[in-house]
């Protein structure tokens, strides 16, 4: 049988039916949507004043975290597998709650009024127990407890109402906030956000795929050592197969074993909007504990959700909602982004990326790759919030991840309209009449050419007709 909470002190504690019956009414029309803020806003069963809003709450958050429809008809069928459903009133109060309000748009009103109430409640009862322990008080060692136990609503509460917390100077100073650690040292803190940005095909999958495996197996990325912890990959892009195939090749080029602290959740082709990412990761959040999450890449998720990437206001609303739910959690967050088209030799590495300035003004780190005027070749930039500036440096292409190029020129950024430095032309003389195979044909210009570039000359001269590839082999027409 569903019980109420016990009144304190003889009295009704706070609550509100009307809120509690909004906010489900809300749930059934939009779940994607609002029972992810309400996970967000730390909103669980629990919350509820009303057994039977407690039951189905429940059961609409279960429904919804494994991609079944919260629908009455489900809701009420689910239910009735776990004999509930004459406990909360049978059919006829569900079609009463789910039908409360036309829309969603007080739904905000309400989370933040059942979170409120439940709060409330959850200080009456600590108080409440307070005083009983306080007439049985029998040393130090209960006053502790005492103590422990009050304190537990008042941070909730701090987090849950929003609660100020303002600092003095003169305490910061005399207790400065320790730094959290450094997840990518010199680079990104935990809790930290990081863009990284480039051209098409400019490798960007390769390099977070390696920056993921790095935390994952605790190995180095970019130079830098990283702590080792669990990462989540969204992989947005890819085909399963192709994602595992560069996971399996990157951990042989860096020469450890696929960790298993690495998960790889394959979404392509499945519409995920910011609400679907909210409910789908706080549950991964929870039952793995990352360090690192990675997005990839960002505009599927922005063109999921209807943000315009253009729109500075969406946008920032957007990495809003991301970063509260990953980063409020402890996690860092890392992103794949775009340029927008244009030579990009004489804009700034921050503002290379496509889309308003609030995705510029937004991370704490934005890393830029940027095509070098050397063949197969990039300029890695970084614009850092919280450390010393890192120097801009090269880097080579080497199947499957990037190499730093000693001594190469960080400030030859490949300008439009340049041409080739290696022409593709100039490896028809070394094509015999019997053919060549394309690794054959690197062997012999590996020390002007990179495997990227010799494949792109090889197109070029195949779509220019001036060569033809049968069975792996390459002919001069």
């Amino acid at each position: 049988m569903l019980t109420k909470p016990q009144p304190a002190l003889g009295r009704t504690p706070p609550h509100s039916v009307e809120a509690e019956e909004q906010l489900l009414s809300a749930c059934f029309i939009d779940a994607a949507e609002i029972v992810s803020r309400a996970l967000t806003s730390e909103i669980s069963a629990a919350s509820f004043y009303v057994p039977a809003n407690r039951v189905i709450f429940e059961c609409v958050v279960r429904l919804h975290e494994s991609g079944k429809p919260v629908e009455v008809d489900v809701v009420g069928e689910e239910l009735k597998k776990s004999k509930l459903l004459d406990e909360v009133g049978g059919y006829s109060y569900l079609a009463k709650v789910s039908s409360r309000t036309p829309t969603t748009k007080g739904a905000a009103y309400f989370i933040e009024e059942v979170r409120e109430l439940s709060v409330l409640r959850d200080i009456i009862t600590a108080g409440t127990a307070a005083v009983e322990n306080c007439y049985t008080y029998s040393g130090p060692d209960d006053l502790a407890g005492i103590l422990s136990k009050l304190k537990e609503p008042q941070d909730k509460a701090e987090i849950g109402l929003g609660g100020w917390k303002p600092v003095t100077a003169a305490k910061a100073a005399l207790t400065p906030t320790p730094a959290p650690p450094e997840l990518i040292g010199g680079m990104l803190y935990a809790g930290g956000t990081l863009m990284m940005s480039g051209a098409s095909k400019s490798m960007k999958t390769y390099t977070m795929i390696h920056a993921g495996l790095a935390v994952a197996s605790g190995s180095e990325w970019m130079g830098k050592k990283t702590t080792q912890r669990p990462v989540i990959y969204l992989n947005l892009e890819l085909q399963p197969f192709a994602m595992e195939k560069r996971v399996r090749e990157i951990a042989s080029a860096m020469h450890i074993d696929c960790p298993t602290a690495f998960h790889i959740v394959n979404l392509r082709g499945t519409l995920v909007n910011i609400g679907v990412v909210e409910a789908q990761l706080h549950r991964l959040l929870t039952r793995l504990d990352p360090g690192l999450v990675i997005i990839d890449p960002h505009y599927k998720i922005s063109a999921a959700s209807g943000v315009d990437e253009n729109s500075n206001d969406a946008q920032g609303l957007l990495l809003y909602r991301l970063e509260n739910t990953i980063c409020k959690r402890g996690a860092a967050l890392m992103i794949a982004h775009h340029f927008s088209k244009g030579d990009k030799s004489q804009t700034k590495a921050m503002d290379r990326a496509a889309g308003g300035g609030a995705l510029a003004r937004w991370p704490d780190v934005i890393m830029t790759l940027t095509e070098h005027e050397d063949e197969g070749c990039c300029v890695a930039e970084f614009s850092l919030r919280n450390f010393a500036p890192i120097p801009a440096f090269v880097l080579r292409w080497e199947y499957p991840v990037w190499h730093l190029a000693e001594g190469a020129d960080a400030t030859k950024l490949k300008k439009a309209g340049r041409p080739a430095k290696n022409p593709a032309e100039t490896l028809l003389p070394l094509i015999p009449q019997n053919g060549i195979t394309r690794g054959e044909l690197l062997k012999l210009v590996e020390d002007k050419w990179s495997q990227p570039s010799l494949y792109k000359a090889v197109k070029k001269l195949i779509d220019d007709k001036k060569v033809r590839e049968m069975s792996h082999q390459i002919y001069v027409v």
